[in-house]
């Protein structure tokens, strides 16, 4: 888990009766079952419902989230949904918008925002505002190691291939910093292949640029003589062995050939790419095969 150092403000309205030892009237002998002491310092009244106060205990506290258990931040959470607090407050609340991130708390955050989303909500929340909370003030190495990490949370491993997508996508012109920070976070040339689906000629041709730097990945993995690199040969494999089109394919390795520093990985486009075209002759000759030898049985 990414280290966290979260702070909150204290709010400038606190009242007494906000505060920890204050004790909130028991209207409902069948009461949620928290602990009296713990209900209190939650703000939470014996029945279950939330005081009207905008902010938890935790928050005036200065209680720092990631320290907290998961149903703790769930039960503010709670409140926030029900007093429609917007996604965009509940993550500066969090402190997800600078510093440090705790992973667990972001992806709280996540849920949260799907929440609102399922719900009808929120109809300018998109993927866009999840990254731009997610990129704020942080680098390139560490937004990636952030993706790589929530790619493990149950049910964020979508979540997370949308948000590298995005952030490859706002990189276009410097496409090296995204490399760079793939190879400082561990990254496999496999991970970054599933992660912009490469495997699908509609992503690989709507643009060359992410597939251009993935061969450019996998060429610092030699250069650095990576325990994750893989053959030249390989790389080209995968990329053009066995899904795409031919015209589509000539045209990627022309585009190839142009850029300097990828101008020897030609030979082994092609070479990947003749291997395709064997077997797809091959495929051709055994159905003409089959189709002769149906035709002299019909014919005895």
């Amino acid at each position: 888990m990414i280290a966290s150092n979260l702070r909150h403000a204290l709010p400038s309205d606190e009242t007494a009766s906000n505060q920890p030892g204050h004790r909130q009237p028991e209207t409902n002998s069948s009461a949620v079952d928290i602990p009296t002491p713990l209900a209190q310092g939650l703000n939470i009244s014996a029945e279950g419902g939330f005081g009207r106060n905008e902010y938890t205990n935790e928050e005036r506290l200065n209680i720092p989230w990631h320290t907290m258990p998961d149903w703790m931040i769930k039960l503010s959470m709670s409140r926030w949904h029900r007093s429609k607090t917007h996604p965009d407050i509940a993550c500066k609340r969090l402190g997800l918008t600078e510093g440090p991130i705790d992973l667990r708390v972001f992806a709280l955050w996540l849920y949260y925002v799907d929440r609102f989303e399922k719900e009808g909500k929120l109809s300018l929340i998109d993927v866009f505002d999840k990254y731009e909370k997610l990129t704020t003030k942080r680098s390139v190495e560490e937004v990636v190691t952030i993706l790589k990490s929530l790619r493990r949370v149950k049910r964020m491993k979508e979540t997370a291939k949308i948000l590298h997508k995005a952030l490859a996508d706002s990189l276009k012109l410097e496409l090296n910093a995204i490399t760079s920070a793939w190879l400082q976070s561990g990254w496999t040339p496999e991970e970054v292949f599933g992660v912009f689906e490469l495997g699908n000629e509609k992503n690989l041709y709507a643009g060359p640029g992410p597939a251009i730097e993935w061969l450019k990945f996998t060429e610092l993995l030699r250069a650095e003589n990576d325990a994750r690199q893989i053959p030249a040969e390989d790389a080209a494999q995968l990329l053009l062995g066995n899904r795409f089109g031919i015209e589509n394919s000539e045209h990627f390795i022309e585009y190839v050939e142009k850029l300097p520093k990828l101008r020897y990985l030609g030979g082994s486009l092609r070479r990947a790419l003749e291997k395709r075209k064997e077997r797809g002759r091959a495929l051709i000759r055994a159905a003409e095969k089959a189709k002769h030898a149906l035709l002299s049985n019909t014919l005895k």
